[in-house]
């Protein structure tokens, strides 16, 4: 059996496996509990946080106010170097030879 089969067998057998299905049964349940009995506050957090949002926004600087701290973070800058060498016209090898390439990476996902 290759790899590949392996993991599709084994991934097959944990969501069939009862003991795993109550369980994740009993999280799911308690998960909505939760949700419930926290929703009065995220609403409440969310609409302060908007408040806060905006204020410092306005003052442009970080806040601390009762153990809350609204870091403000100036939006960022970046330049495209490429699009500039290619606008001044640098030579193709030029801008390959100062081009990186991250290293390559895999994921794995199972096709329903």
């Amino acid at each position: 059996m290759n790899e590949f089969e392996e993991y599709r067998r084994a991934s097959n057998e944990m969501e069939e496996d009862k003991q795993v299905q109550e369980i994740r049964a009993a999280i799911a349940a308690l998960q909505l509990q939760l949700e419930q009995a926290e929703y009065p506050y995220r609403i409440r957090l969310s609409d302060a946080a908007a408040r806060i949002v905006e204020k410092v926004l306005g003052v442009k600087k970080t806040v601390t106010l009762w153990g809350v701290t609204a870091t403000y973070i100036t939006g960022r800058k970046s330049t495209s170097w490429k699009a500039v060498a290619i606008e001044m016209d640098a030579p193709p090898s030029l801008v390959t030879k100062h081009t990186t390439v991250g290293d390559p990476s895999v994921k794995i996902s199972l096709a329903n």
